[in-house]
């Protein structure tokens, strides 16, 4: 049982200043779409959530080459499989499309993956997650992997808030590799999104001739755009969510 696990939404009043209470050790984990979220470059948002607290920032998009591998892997016995990423595309499955759920894949969700590698390198840590969906703090609630969840909205008031000292993590702690650039543009392909494609995509997959013609993994989006999608609409920008990814990591076209 996580002694710290409490799951508090992105509208909680105590949210922008969490840290200030908090255990002493507390790391976050961002999803990928996080610099879509503010004006300013991806790793200065990282250093300014160090500055603000954290003991170690990481990005959920670390494990991203892990899980492609494990997804080849599994497609080795189920040439046709749903992905884990969306919470709401499983929610939908298990109550709409019932048959289709032998056809879920069983791997952990890069969330819930990241989580468990924090946990097995923090493992006195209290950890963080921030994403751009209230439907990943539902998807802790089932993992417990995470002690909070917040949506992105909250980053900008931990960034601000007084600053708190962090303590140094001991030094036999190992931090994942950066990402590589792959990995953290992953979040702008989303090629079945938003309800009514995933609606109809579920519903042709009923058919087994459907299937066998669209072997994959299928990573499903319920929000239109999949999360880049979903950050973007949260923080308008005026331009698009690709531009302004690349020029946050600073990545030439």
């Amino acid at each position: 049982m996580n002694p710290f696990r409490d799951n508090t939404q992105a509208d909680s009043p105590a949210a922008g200043t969490v840290l200030q209470n908090s255990h002493p050790v507390s790391v976050a984990s961002l999803a990928p779409s996080f610099p879509l979220a503010f004006d300013a470059p991806a790793d200065q948002i990282l250093e300014d959530l160090k500055k603000a607290g954290f003991s170690a920032v990481e990005e959920t998009s670390s494990v991203l080459r892990q899980n492609w591998n494990l997804r080849m892997k599994e497609l080795e016995t189920n040439p046709f499989l749903i992905g884990s990423s969306c919470p709401k595309v499983a929610d939908l499955v298990h109550h709409n499309f019932i048959p289709l759920t032998d056809f879920l894949s069983r791997l952990p969700s890069p969330m819930e993956q990241h989580g468990r590698s924090l946990r097995r390198r923090y493992p006195r840590a209290r950890l963080f997650f921030f994403s751009p969906c209230e439907a990943k703090v539902e998807e802790n609630w089932r993992s417990g992997v995470f002690d909070q969840v917040f949506e992105f909205s909250v980053l900008a008031g931990m960034i601000t808030a007084p600053r708190r000292e962090s303590p140094a993590l001991r030094r036999e702690v190992h931090t994942l590799e950066e990402p590589p650039v792959e990995a953290r543009l992953a979040v702008l392909n989303s090629p079945v999104s938003g309800e009514n494609e995933c609606r109809w995509f579920l519903q042709e997959a009923l058919s087994p001739e459907f299937r066998i013609l669209n072997p994959g993994y299928h990573d499903l989006a319920l929000c239109r755009g999949g999360c880049a999608g979903r950050t973007a609409e949260q923080f308008p920008s005026r331009d698009p969510a690709e531009v302004k990814l690349l020029r946050a990591w600073d990545i030439d076209t």
